[in-house]
């Protein structure tokens, strides 16, 4: 397989509407075409995403197609990562957009470096705004070399796990096994926290390449069941994480302290959505099958709902309904 610099991955289901702009934005960024792919992943979409940008695919050698079942976005960029020849993977998600002309110089800090991790910085669009921003290019930018534990202890926000502002080197994803837990949803959690601890060299820059849109209606603003259950399950792979060896005392107490906003995120979900609160006793009892052992130590408001949550959960989501 004939190596190249980078592979942009990006899962396709249900974005009709957005993927012709995604791509456009990404063909407009100066790359030679020599040095890079598109690798799309049709994650069985039903609707007429691949018709509308035919065109694009038709005229572009560099942009790949590879087809799937519906087995969501994780399964998705994993086989993306799997079938990749770039050095540098970048995450893209169909609904959004590069700001023009940004990722040469991004990928020629990553090359230059040959950093484990290059993250860059990134600008929110609405979903009514289909034009991408334009940015003035600023000469003036910060670029600071951290190791994988500083990158996580300082920059990591547990509010903003997003994968797409990040060039991975492909070779580290592959000698470390890192890989999205496939079939559940906010697996960007865990993905990213252990992929910043494991790393080595890396580079942070405020150097502004992505556009985030925020949609109506996505995952995130359609919380069910389903979801939380899935969020159980992030909460058990971050928890594991946190009982490695080769995770140091600050990592472990950043990762727990991490850990306790998504924890507290999902028994607001249960406590506040009727359909969810309807399934509470189901939803309490997988989390302490997964987790047996979770709880929380740091402060006095850790602690006590630990103890709410080990021995009084019913009431303890009764009482959070109501306030």
């Amino acid at each position: 397989m004939e190596e190249i610099d980078l592979s942009i991955i990006i899962p396709v289901y249900n974005v009709e509407k957005y993927l012709r702009s995604c791509l456009i934005s990404i063909l407009r960024q100066g790359l030679n075409e020599e040095r890079y792919e598109i690798i799309l992943i049709d994650d069985g979409t039903p609707d007429n995403s691949f018709g509308v940008i035919e065109d694009l695919t038709n005229q572009n050698a560099h942009i790949h197609v590879f087809h799937q079942s519906n087995r969501g976005p994780s399964a998705a960029r994993n086989l993306g990562v799997k079938n990749a020849k770039g050095k540098y993977i970048l995450y893209v998600d169909s609904d959004d957009l590069l700001i023009e002309n940004r990722l040469p110089l991004l990928l020629d800090i990553a090359i230059n470096s040959q950093a484990d991790l290059v993250v860059g910085d990134y600008v929110v669009q609405s979903e009514e705004e289909t034009t991408p921003i334009i940015i003035k290019e600023n000469k003036s930018f910060n670029t600071i070399i951290k190791t994988g534990e500083e990158l996580f202890l300082e920059d990591l926000d547990p509010h903003e796990c997003y994968i797409w502002r990040t060039l991975y080197r492909k070779d580290y994803l592959n000698n470390t096994g890192l890989a999205f837990c496939e079939g559940i949803s906010f697996e960007d959690i865990p993905y990213l926290q252990e992929c910043y601890i494991k790393a080595g060299k890396c580079i942070r820059t405020d150097y502004p390449f992505y556009i985030y849109r925020r949609r109506h209606n996505t995952l995130s603003s359609a919380i069910n069941t389903t979801t939380v259950l899935d969020i159980n399950r992030v909460i058990e792979k971050v928890w594991k994480l946190t009982l490695s060896d080769d995770v140091t005392s600050k990592e472990v107490d950043r990762l727990k302290d991490n850990l306790f906003i998504t924890f507290s995120l999902n028994m607001w979900y249960i406590s506040n959505i009727k359909d969810i609160f309807k399934a509470r006793k189901e939803v309490i009892n997988d989390l302490k099958n997964r987790v047996p052992d979770l709880k929380f130590t740091k402060g006095l408001k850790q602690r006590f709902v630990t103890f709410c949550y080990k021995n009084l959960p019913q009431t303890y989501l009764k009482v959070r309904s109501i306030f």
